[in-house]
Parts: structure tokens; C-alpha cells; sequence
């Protein structure tokens, strides 16, 4: 009966500790789940003019929503704006306000007197100034061609440059893609068609 009884408490004494024994496995197991990541240090994000080349008018880089597209000069929108003007009047619908503001605004700096009654003019001056050619000689003594990019020719058009010294100011990569004389050329193709609106 003793054996008995001492084999018994020996099998109590084995249980225990192998449930002792699983019992720390499982916390443990629960610690390692339940435990914080180590954390990594934070990275800071790359300086974005370091990922994205900036949009810089003065270097002709607009964006490449711009590359293919054509500008337009005030003069052409207010032809563009004027005939729109025609259909809502034509339909008997009112012109909205910002419709006759926009309007008002791009025949005031539109640097051609009346551009919708002058449209052939507009559309002469932007002929010339988009099959234009000039030719510089680079360093090596190469012939160039150097054409006007949508973005030079309406600024110019708008903002009726009327000296170098203006083209340097407010449009400087003409300055640069053109010499003297081709600007001095530049130059008077845009005063001698605003000049033909003002006459009379």
C-alpha cells in the first residue's frame, strides 16, 4: 500500500511539473506574441527638389502637361471668348459675370486694338511667329536652327516686348536661344503687327 501511495505522489509530483513546464512555454510563447516590434529608426523622407525637377518658367521646364499643348495669347482667347459670347446671346441665355470679366480682361492686355475685329491680323502674327527660323551658330561653328516654344511667342505677344532690355527682364530664354539681331527682328514682327490695329 505504501509502494502504492509513493508511486502515486511521484506520478502527482511528474504531472505538476510537466504542467509547470508547459505552462512557462505558453506565457513565454504569449510574451514573444504580445511583445513590441523593435523599432526602427524613422526615415526621413527625400527633399522633394531632389525627386522632382521644379517647374522654372525662366528655363522653359512648364511641366509635361504643357510640352505638347498649344498656348494661346489674350488676343485669341478674346476672339475665342467673343464668338461663345455670340452662341449665348443667340440662345438667349444670360453671360455669366466672369465670362464678361474674362472677356474684358484679355481685349484690355491683349496688345492688338479690337483682336476680334482684327482676328486676321492675330492670326497672321501667329503664323509668322510659329513657322519662324532663326539660325545661330553654336561653338563649334554648327548651324542651329532656333524656333519660338508656345510659351516665347505668347509671352511675347502679350506682353508686347518692345526693347532687349524687356526681353531679358521678362522673357529671358529668349535672351539666351536668340542673338541681338534676331531679337532686334523678333521685336519688330510684333510692333509692326499691333501698330497695323492702331492705325486710323
Amino acid at each position: 500500500a505504501a509502494q502504492i501511495a509513493l508511486g502515486r505522489l511521484d506520478l502527482a509530483c511528474d504531472s505538476r511539473r510537466t504542467s509547470e513546464r508547459s505552462s512557462g512555454a505558453v506565457g513565454r510563447s504569449c510574451d514573444r506574441a504580445t511583445a513590441r516590434p523593435t523599432e526602427r529608426p524613422t526615415e526621413r523622407p527625400a527633399d522633394r527638389t531632389t525627386m522632382v525637377k521644379l517647374e522654372d518658367a525662366s528655363e522653359l521646364r512648364l511641366g509635361d502637361e504643357f510640352n505638347n499643348e498649344t498656348c494661346l495669347s489674350n488676343a485669341e482667347v478674346a476672339v475665342l471668348l467673343a464668338d461663345a459670347k455670340r452662341s449665348y446671346e443667340e440662345d438667349d441665355r444670360a453671360v455669366p459675370e466672369v465670362f464678361e470679366q474674362t472677356l474684358a480682361y484679355c481685349n484690355r492686355f491683349s496688345q492688338i486694338k479690337d483682336p476680334v475685329a482684327n482676328k486676321a491680323v492675330v492670326d497672321e502674327l501667329r503664323k509668322e511667329l510659329e513657322e519662324k527660323i532663326w539660325d545661330r551658330i553654336d561653338a563649334n561653328g554648327e548651324r542651329q536652327p532656333v524656333k519660338l516654344s508656345q510659351f516665347e511667342m505668347v509671352a511675347a505677344m502679350n506682353l508686347k516686348l518692345e526693347d532687349k532690355d524687356e526681353v531679358s527682364a521678362l522673357v529671358p530664354t529668349l535672351h539666351s536661344r536668340l542673338d541681338e539681331n534676331d531679337l532686334d527682328d523678333l521685336l519688330d514682327k510684333i510692333n509692326r503687327f499691333s501698330s497695323r490695329t492702331f492705325q486710323g
